[in-house]
């Protein structure tokens, strides 16, 4: 019953949902924010990036002890890295990493949670910032190219404006962009099925109970979207 928050100092901010208070503090030891992660729940392990630091680097954090087990440092050439999904079936960690300029191939980087190391890069023809894990291994990047999360095959592309974050519903099997304005495309056959109305935000989450889709707006508040009812 805890939250792990990537924060602005560099630290993961660890919140008791029951107490509604920081209960820990983690430094991972980088002069810039800790930012996107993805949780492990067969090993307990939080693996959260540092995008903005020069290298960037991934840190590795036990859930139970709240010490911090690791890192992998990328090398300095690399500019950011983005969203990071757990893969339940491959045990897992896929981050999405941007092409650096002016190359515009980017990658889907796999790593061991346990040896905390690299272990394939999948080249995806552009370049990735939000990522999303869909149905039977397939894998959508916010540049719209998707993937086959086991053996890096390119299974399809889409174009539309490139979102930040995504968000797989398995509610609806669907992907949402998060953008100016948030993209639908359908995760079976990858196509875009539409933009949902008004304003949108880099950001987003989308409730697979009901498929409410959550957008955070800067200067509105979160946008809630309610699917039309058949």
């Amino acid at each position: 019953n805890q939250l792990y928050v990537g924060d602005g100092d560099s630290t993961v901010k660890v919140v008791d949902l029951t107490a509604k208070a920081v209960v820990a503090t983690i430094p991972t030891g980088g002069n810039c924010r800790a930012d996107e992660l993805a949780y492990d729940p067969l090993d307990h392990i939080i693996m959260i990036t540092n995008p903005s630091d020069n290298p960037p680097f991934v840190t590795f954090i036990s859930a139970d002890t709240q010490a911090v087990l690791g890192r992998f440092t990328y090398p300095s050439t690399q500019v950011g890295l983005e969203q990071a999904v757990w893969n339940p079936q491959t045990y897992r960690f896929l981050i999405s990493v941007p092409a650096i300029a002016p190359s515009t191939q980017g990658s889907v980087d796999e790593f061991e949670p346990l040896t905390m190391q690299l272990t394939k890069s999948y080249m995806i023809g552009c370049s990735p910032a939000g990522l999303a894990l869909g149905p039977l291994q397939r894998t959508m990047t916010s540049c719209g190219n998707a993937l086959d999360a086991r053996s890096g095959t390119i299974l399809g592309a889409v174009t539309l404006p490139a979102g930040d974050e995504i968000w797989f519903n398995p509610g609806d099997n669907r992907y949402y962009f998060g953008n100016a304005q948030v993209g639908v495309i359908d995760a079976e056959t990858n196509q875009l099925l539409g933009f949902l109305p008004g304003a949108g935000g880099h950001t987003i989450a989308v409730d697979s109970n009901n498929n409410n889709i959550f957008v955070p707006v800067t200067g509105v508040g979160v946008n809630v979207f309610t699917p039309t009812r058949k």
